[in-house]
């Protein structure tokens, strides 16, 4: 648990402190995972290689292809701490042409979930 909060502190530094120009950003309105489904509102900077989610920049779902159709992005990990082991991965698909969002999160052990809402383009 220590090495995954000190890669966040490091994560969230290394935004802070960049500088960074981003290309364009979306924000994505979604029913959340909790047993009321209540409204999840995201902002992700599109770093060119990467959706980074405000305002801590993490987490970064690593695009996997981006056409003027769409972009497709994943966060993924397989690690052991003292908390437990994790395998898992989720997905983000944006289609740029009508805002429809997809997120899909699958872990070993788990059942798979997803939610769909609706983002706009922030330039």
């Amino acid at each position: 648990m220590l090495h995954r909060l000190h890669a966040i502190l490091a994560s969230l530094l290394i935004a802070l402190g960049s500088g960074r120009a981003y290309a364009d950003a979306w924000t994505c309105t979604y029913p959340g995972f909790g047993p009321d489904r209540r409204a999840v509102t995201v902002t992700f900077d599109n770093d060119g290689d990467a959706l980074v989610e405000r305002p801590f920049g993490v987490p970064r779902f690593r695009i996997v292809r981006e056409t003027g159709l769409a972009i497709i992005a994943e966060n993924s990990r397989a690690s052991r701490d003292t908390g437990g082991t994790y395998i898992d991965i989720s997905t983000i698909i944006i289609d740029k042409r009508d805002g429809k969002y997809l997120l899909t999160v699958s872990q070993i052990g788990q059942a798979p979930t997803w939610s769909s809402g609706l983002c706009s383009h922030i330039e």
